[in-house]
């Protein structure tokens, strides 16, 4: 069989060739007219003994250049050194050609798997994050004339991990990372003064659109200002950023005949080029497929690793993205030095406000109180008791932030972030939903959160309304950061059309931890019609939120088993139970039963999603150490997104229809008269 791009593999988790048996490919280290040996690939002398090296990306200029390991910062010269020695039986003096290659092993495909009862490549291999030179048109590199001295050579030289290291072109684009300042508006303010046709345009343009001259020259300047940016095409790194997790290191050495008679072929030499439009994997090359067959050619593995853990700073300051807040008509009131639109954060921070802007525009009729639900002021029995016509219901939406800066807070001392959903101001009736997101997106990882979310419920057992969420969502809808080709297409998120029209290709994608005082149990219309018992409520979950995980595959049916209603999965022991509501809805939930108590009355609480290639695991637990699985999906019956994610931080507000059997309705429960707090201690993606 010929694989075909975008053709839906299935299964192919169950059908790889185990790593154990990876081994036995591995190309010997010597040659009749060469000898290779002490490959070491991270020889730098700040890991001096180690052959197990940690790094802790630096985020130092990586929302313009993406992630680069190592960094200035780390190591001398910001290059990883590397050496290995050769000696030449050849009887001739001559030139030995060398490259070296790096892969992430933590998450990605195997390099083979079984077709027809033969190893063959596994045609996702070509989504894991390798490279070698930083210019993929450097092949193989020579080493000075060696002679056939009976002793080796030293051979040193040095490379660096960094994004997009294929120079794939859908990763080219303009330079997004070019702040536009406030010299830069005046300069173009200034050009347009002195254009008297140009001025003339404007000029008329603020009367049609009922602005002031100065407010109109704004608006211009700037749009020309970002419009000349858009010229500057460049490799944007950053879009397709190094993979955490560890790595391998390959050497692969030849003869001078090998090199000049090309029998190693451009699309392995030059990783960028693709063949029968494809990338193949230099790693499944040499390893398992022709390249151990070239005579003239040694391929070193090394047992040393690199492990690579991204550790955001949470005191680094959010950046405020203008635009989210009306831009020219923002208030400033609440900026501050680590909290605004500021060049230095626009850089340096690795958080922004977020919006969360979903149904704001709906109207609901709530209950016209302000009341302490979080303290013992409002109760079941009040929340029961209290009876309103429709006419004294207070028609209104949910709200996000008016003023950026106001409910959220990076504390530079205590490297931390504070999300606050604010009271409803005296007088006003309002719900106010908080969030913050990050900036430089991964694709896979164990995310692990450290944090103090408010608690739910008070002591009455009444819900106060809130949903603390904790997810990860796509990083840009633009076409690089589209989700695989699926042969069976995905719906799109905004598409409620019957039948939906599916696309190809997608870049929605989202990850979810949404914590909420929701039913245990889904409808009666979830289950089977033949089932003989329907799960129903018990008196013990009232002390209990419910705990949501939720992949939004977006109806993807390029999967062995497409469920919809109540099923469950089997995962090291233990099935666990989802739900999709039908044929087209565009997401996988799970629901576990926690105590309040637990996850939001202490000092803290850790939250894991571990996005793997083929699963997604969910964990919870008092300590990093001490988790445990409450939730789990993988490739076999939920497509798993494989583009690159962003971290979210809410605390929201839900209306009532998003979770359909609500033991409280959001309507019927009071504004809040407090301030709910919530903390982010710590974040390791590992």
């Amino acid at each position: 069989m010929k694989y075909k791009p975008g053709k839906a593999i299935k299964g192919i988790k169950s059908i790889v060739v185990p790593l154990a048996l990876a081994g036995i490919f591995f190309t010997s280290c010597s040659h009749p007219e060469f000898e290779v040996k002490d490959f070491q690939p991270m020889a730098n002398k700040e890991f001096a003994g180690q052959n197990s090296v940690a790094l802790n990306l630096d985020y130092t200029g990586a929302i313009k250049n993406g992630f680069v390991i190592p960094s200035v910062r780390q190591t001398s010269g910001g290059m990883f050194v590397f050496h290995f020695d050769v000696k030449n039986l050849s009887g001739n003096t001559q030139k030995f050609y060398y490259k070296i290659y790096y892969q992430g092993e933590s998450y990605k495909f195997t390099e083979t798997w079984l077709l027809n009862r033969q190893i063959a490549e596994n045609p996702y291999a070509s989504e894991n994050f390798y490279g070698s030179w930083e210019d993929s048109a450097t092949g193989f590199k020579n080493t000075s004339a060696i002679p056939a001295d009976n002793a080796f050579h030293t051979i040193t030289d040095s490379f660096r991990i960094v994004g997009n290291p294929r120079n794939e072109r859908k990763y080219y684009g303009p330079d997004e990372s070019i702040f536009v300042t406030k010299a830069d508006i005046k300069d173009k303010t200034e050009a347009i003064k002195n254009n008297p046709e140009w001025l003339k345009l404007i000029t008329d343009k603020a009367e049609k659109m009922h602005h002031t001259l100065d407010e109109q020259l704004y608006i211009e300047a700037k749009w020309t200002a970002n419009a000349d940016n858009q010229k500057n095409i460049i490799n944007n790194r950053w879009e397709r950023n190094p993979r955490v997790g560890k790595y391998s290191f390959i050497l692969v050495v030849t003869t001078e005949k090998v090199n000049a008679e090309k029998k190693i072929p451009d699309y392995i030499s030059d990783i960028s080029k693709t063949f029968e439009n494809r990338f193949i994997n230099p790693y499944y090359y040499f390893l398992y497929g022709d390249g151990r067959k070239v005579k003239g050619a040694v391929v070193v593995t090394s047992p040393d690793t690199l492990k690579v853990i991204a550790k955001p700073d949470l005191g680094k300051g959010l950046y405020i993205k203008p635009t989210d807040f009306g831009e020219e008509a923002m208030n400033t009131t609440y900026f501050r030095r680590n909290c605004g639109s500021s060049s230095e954060l626009y850089f340096d921070a690795p958080f922004r406000q977020y919006l969360n802007e979903a149904d704001t525009n709906a109207k609901m009729g709530n209950v016209p109180i302000v009341a302490d639900v979080e303290g013992d002021a409002y109760t079941v029995s009040d929340y029961k008791r209290n009876s309103f016509s429709d006419s004294q219901l207070v028609q209104t939406s949910i709200k996000v932030a008016r003023c950026p800066c106001e409910t959220v807070n990076s504390d530079s001392a205590k490297h931390l972030i504070t999300l606050t959903a604010p009271a409803s101001p005296q007088g006003k009736f309002i719900k106010e939903s908080v969030g913050v997101k990050s900036r430089n997106g991964f694709t896979y990882g164990k995310y692990y959160f450290k944090v103090k979310m408010p608690s739910l419920l008070n002591k009455s057992k009444l819900w106060n309304g809130l949903t603390n969420a904790i997810w990860l969502i796509y990083q840009s809808d633009m076409p690089w950061n589209n989700r695989r080709y699926s042969a069976s297409g995905y719906i799109p998120k905004s598409d409620n059309s019957l039948p939906p029209v599916r696309k190809q290709e997608l870049s929605y994608s989202e990850i979810d931890f949404e914590i909420l005082k929701a039913p245990h149990f889904w409808p009666r219309t979830s289950y089977p019609l033949n089932a003989k018992v329907i799960p129903h409520e018990v008196p013990t979950d009232s002390e209990n939120i419910m705990v949501t995980t939720t992949n939004w595959d977006m109806a993807n049916r390029d999967v062995e088993r497409f469920t919809r209603g109540v099923d469950s999965i089997y995962y090291q022991g233990k099935y666990y139970s989802m739900h999709r509501w039908d044929d087209n809805y565009k997401a996988i939930t799970g629901k576990t039963p926690e105590s309040n108590n637990e996850l939001f009355n202490q000092a803290y609480y850790w939250f894991e999603i571990d996005w793997e290639p083929t699963e997604i695991i969910w964990s919870i637990g008092p300590e990093k150490d001490k988790m445990r699985v409450i939730s789990y999906i993988n490739s076999t019956i939920s497509s798993i997104p494989n583009n690159q994610m962003l971290i979210t931080f809410t605390q929201e507000y839900h209306f009532s229809k998003w979770w359909p059997g609500l033991p409280f309705l959001q309507e019927k429960i009071p504004f809040p008269a407090k301030d709910a707090i919530g903390t982010i201690y710590e974040i390791d993606i590992e």
